[in-house]
């Protein structure tokens, strides 16, 4: 073996003191076996070369992959001797004799080997010849592999002899290594997560890393829908198991609770959502340390939490309703599709339970939605997730405008690519009077408006209405009114039906303060509730935004709309947070209302629009839903 420093040799020393060797004695102690024959050394490389190839498993992590490519590329820098590198496949194909074994391979005495340790323990050893180099985890292995390149290959070196029976191993000393729950030893429990949603998957691997932290144990997560069930079970989530749906009967709200108990011989952490699946589990890291090593049986006694993230909730603004709200809306454009331009890298499924996690924690009587397109994925998973909680209003099979079978029509409109849907809460009292769909004189997918007559409680009456453009300029990028006069001749005729009511008129509208078509809607007599609300919390954040990028210093095109003769906006937020801000490109804009007025059937009176005495901005078509020459629509 060659000579090393004698700062080197401190150094090594002083890690050795937490390494056991083979042949370490017992002071006066006698040995009652006999002492074991010498073991021939093995020189790993000289400056003739080498016999030994590096080998890692054919299926090995990134992170071994790089550990044995850096230990090969170590051993050349110190001695200039190029040792192979193959996986187990084609070391055995080669014919390979001896090895320096990197991780877990086909040698069944690697995978003996790191069955021996927990998750933080590694080993350097020598055996028949062999050297492995292998933790109790992929972790571990690479700090198997730096602690070798820096005790031995940290300076040039022509030739490296190893002792033949070499055996060091470093255990880490963990704080609650005999961790039990209701007396059953932490490593005879799996953990089971709520198949149906991606986070509770991520709070289940969060929960197994907390676990290994504190015992060194790995334990095995799988779904409920497939894992058997039995006694020692960790739950995460709402699960298929009894004791998560006991624990979720108890919440008084979605999405905003959790509970850590300990059922019969279970742990159950019991959560909907994301938010409070991350307190949770946080909650139970806070819980474990508590405790010590010597009393670390989690049982019914000594473990009974409960939480909510309301206080997180403070999203430019309090979360609560204010006093006197007798409805909160709140609009939303989900992003039907990424782009190569504006992707976070998140699944629709990981979108959807962000932005569904958002809709229940803050529990809006009535959501408006846009870009929610049949057929598409996200689409179909936030009407499933919301399904419990809220009903979709069936505007999308009713008063198409215009005709379906329209030659002007194309043919996304013909599949009915409706994507302003109405949702509202089965809590909040409501009843659905009439509801309608039409598309904007354009006739260009996407652009259209949905609208919702609803009653509540005390019979009053209000409208809420869905809008979604895409373009309000002609040409020439001249501001038109086109498609804010299309907007509220839908929902006046909605209104000429059901009187003049309190109309909230939400939307991702394309256009911003100021413009030509904001104008017009303020003209025709409503108000901006991000200008005119008692509390206004947004004051200059915008809600469109890169996806994935906290922007909120871009255009505010998500705005409601409201007629002060019967309300007034008591709050108005865009919610912004990384909830909200991995969701969508838009964030929700969430606005609580107070009826100032009975709005009853009796008391609302006809409708007149009075058009005869606005001063209407006469740009581009002008609303007339017929194009002039020099304007090109959309196609």
């Amino acid at each position: 073996m060659r000579k090393k420093p004698i700062q080197l040799v401190l150094f090594a020393l002083s890690l050795l003191l937490i390494f056991s060797g083979c042949k370490s004695g017992t002071g006066d102690t006698q040995e009652t076996d006999p002492p074991a024959a010498p073991v021939d050394p093995i020189t790993l490389f000289s400056s003739a070369g080498s016999t030994y190839t590096i080998v890692r498993g054919e299926r090995a992590s990134t992170e071994i992959i790089n550990a044995a490519i850096h230990l090969r590329e170590s051993i050349q820098e110190a001695s200039g001797v190029d040792i192979p590198l193959n996986d187990d496949y084609m070391y055995g194909v080669n014919g390979g004799t001896v090895a320096i074994v990197v991780g877990v391979t086909t040698d069944e005495r690697s995978q003996e080997l790191q069955d021996s340790m927990q998750y933080d323990d590694f080993m350097i050893r020598v055996e028949n010849n062999n050297l492995y180099l292998i933790g109790g985890s992929d972790k571990a292995t690479v700090d198997a592999v730096n602690y070798f390149i820096e005790l031995y290959l940290a300076q040039p070196v022509e030739s490296l002899q190893l002792e033949g029976d070499l055996d060091m191993k470093y255990i880490h000393e963990y704080a609650l290594p005999g961790m039990s729950i209701a007396g059953n030893p932490i490593a005879s429990y799996k953990i089971v997560y709520d198949n149906a949603l991606y986070y509770a998957r991520q709070r289940a691997e969060d929960l197994r890393s907390l676990i290994v932290e504190k015992t060194g144990v790995i334990l095995e997560v799988a779904a409920d829908t497939s894992a058997e069930e039995s006694a020692n079970e960790i739950l995460v989530g709402i699960t298929n198991r009894a004791e998560s749906q006991q624990a979720e009967a108890a919440f008084a709200a979605p999405n905003l609770y959790y509970s850590i108990t300990v059922s019969g011989t279970k742990l159950v952490l019991a959560n909907q959502g994301v938010r409070s699946g991350e307190a949770a589990v946080e909650a139970l890291g806070s819980f474990l340390d508590t405790l010590s090593t010597d009393a670390c049986n989690i049982t019914s006694d000594n473990l009974n939490i409960s939480g909510d993230i309301i206080d997180t909730l403070d999203t430019h603004g309090a979360n609560i309703r204010p006093d006197g709200t007798d409805l909160r809306v709140m609009h939303s454009n989900v992003l039907i599709s990424t782009t190569s331009d504006n992707d976070n890298g998140y699944s629709d499924q990981q979108r959807a339970e962000l932005l569904v996690d958002t809709y229940l924690v803050y529990m809006p009587d009535v959501i408006t939605f846009n870009e929610m397109i049949p057929g598409r994925n996200i689409n179909a998973t936030i009407r499933s997730l919301l399904s419990e909680y809220y009903t979709f209003t069936e505007a999308e099979y009713l008063n198409l405008f215009p005709d379906p079978s329209s030659d002007q029509m194309d043919d996304n409109l013909k599949n009915r690519r409706y994507s302003t849907p109405i949702a509202y809460s089965k809590t909040a009292g409501l009843t659905e009077i009439d509801s309608g769909f039409s598309y904007l004189s354009d006739m260009i997918s996407y652009h259209g408006v949905a609208w919702t007559v609803f009653e509540n409680e005390d019979g009053n009456r209000f409208l809420v209405a869905s809008a979604h453009f895409s373009e309000n300029r002609d040409i020439d990028d001249n501001w038109i009114t086109t498609f804010a006069e299309d907007t509220l001749t839908i929902i006046n005729q909605a209104r000429e039906e059901y009187g003049d009511l309190p109309v909230i008129a939400n939307g991702d509208w394309f256009f911003w303060q100021n413009t030509a078509p904001y104008r017009y809607i303020i003209e025709s007599g409503f108000l901006d509730a991000s200008e005119e609300a008692v509390n206004q919390y947004s004051d200059g954040i915008g809600t469109y935004h890169t996806i994935g990028v906290g922007s909120t210093d871009r255009v505010e095109e998500d705005m409601s709309f409201f007629n002060p003769t019967w309300l007034q906006a008591l709050a108005h937020k865009n919610l912004v947070d990384f909830y909200t801000v991995n969701g969508s490109d838009h964030y929700p804009v969430l606005a609580d209302y107070a009826l100032i007025k009975s709005s009853t059937a009796d008391d609302i009176p006809p409708f007149d629009d009075g058009t005869g005495d606005l001063d209407i901005v006469e740009e581009g078509p002008g609303g007339s839903g017929e194009w002039g020459t020099d304007v090109v629509p959309e196609s």
